[in-house]
């Protein structure tokens, strides 16, 4: 099995126990938020590789910002963006990603359907500085700030904000 079915398989079976079905809201549409660590102990300078995914767990198809850009906080020109802390916050100090700052174009948003999961990984370094021994705390966060966003199709609902369970990595001098 590969790891992105396997990651689809374990995003959906945990949308499914969430209390309410996976379900909320007048027109059922919920969209849920997953990030995973490729391993939970890293070395200092090793890359730390995390998966983020969006699945939608709802009975109506949702339009999202497929792209899943890391960006500071709330910022138009990204759609990922994390929070990451040990005993203090650790910054955003800028991406690879941020070379593709620009707001997303219209070809970046995409419809996902129901039960779908739409997943990219992100390497931690150099966007945030974790060049010291630790247990850290991760969460992600999706919403999209786009003020050129395009209107969703007929049939389908914009995605709204997303926040995924926190996930701990410890970082280790050897």
């Amino acid at each position: 099995m590969t790891r992105g079915w396997l990651v689809a398989l374990l995003f959906l079976g945990a949308c499914a126990h969430s209390p309410g079905g996976g379900r909320s809201g007048p027109t059922t549409t919920l969209m849920t938020m997953r990030v995973f660590a490729a391993k939970g102990s890293y070395l200092i300078g090793e890359p730390i590789v995390l998966t983020v995914a969006l699945a939608n767990g709802s009975s109506e198809p949702l339009w999202i910002n497929g792209r899943l850009l890391l960006a500071q906080p709330r910022s138009s020109s990204g759609e990922i963006w994390l929070d990451v802390r040990d005993d203090k916050a650790v910054p955003f100090q800028g991406s690879l990603d941020a070379l593709d700052a620009a707001p997303a174009p219209a070809s970046a948003y995409r419809i996902l359907q129901p039960d779908d999961v739409v997943a990219r990984n992100i390497v931690l370094d150099p966007a945030y500085e974790l060049d010291r021994p630790g247990t850290f705390t991760i969460v992600a966060h999706y919403a999209d700030h786009n003020p050129q966003r395009p209107p969703p199709p007929p049939g389908t609902h914009p995605a709204t904000e997303a926040t995924a369970p926190p996930v701990t990595i410890t970082i280790r001098k050897n």
